[in-house]
């Protein structure tokens, strides 16, 4: 049994995107990792979804919208009940700051990850 049940990716980079999940999947950090490169359609995954998955891992930089705008939007709809994990390739001051004012991200990562980033997640 790895550390979480179910992870959900949301970066628009589909390298980076399957490079993460193999990287959870061989690392046992996760049982299951679903892979959504949409903001829009991870959203609507979301509304749907009968369980959510233990952490969502998202690019702040996503097509059609920013990472934040789809933070506010879930919590929003579900209030402190999703966990995230901001992996990205900014390294702005701004965008680490305006990452703290939301309870709900975790953990702000450059990318790419290894298994010495998954080891200091909870």
């Amino acid at each position: 049994m790895c550390k979480v049940k179910h992870v959900l990716i949301v970066d628009p980079n589909l390298k980076d995107s399957q490079n993460l999940k193999n990287l959870l999947l061989t690392s046992c950090f996760s049982d299951e990792v679903s892979e959504i490169p949409d903001p829009e359609k991870a959203y609507e995954f979301l509304s749907s979804a009968v369980t959510l998955p233990d952490i969502i891992f998202l690019e702040i930089k996503l097509s059609k919208t920013n990472g934040f705008r789809f933070i506010e939007k879930l919590e929003h709809q579900f209030g402190q009940s999703l966990k995230f994990i901001i992996v990205t390739s900014s390294k702005s001051p701004m965008d680490i700051a305006r990452s703290s004012e939301y309870t709900c991200v975790q953990k702000y990562l450059i990318k790419p990850l290894n298994e010495i980033d998954l080891m200091d997640l909870d």
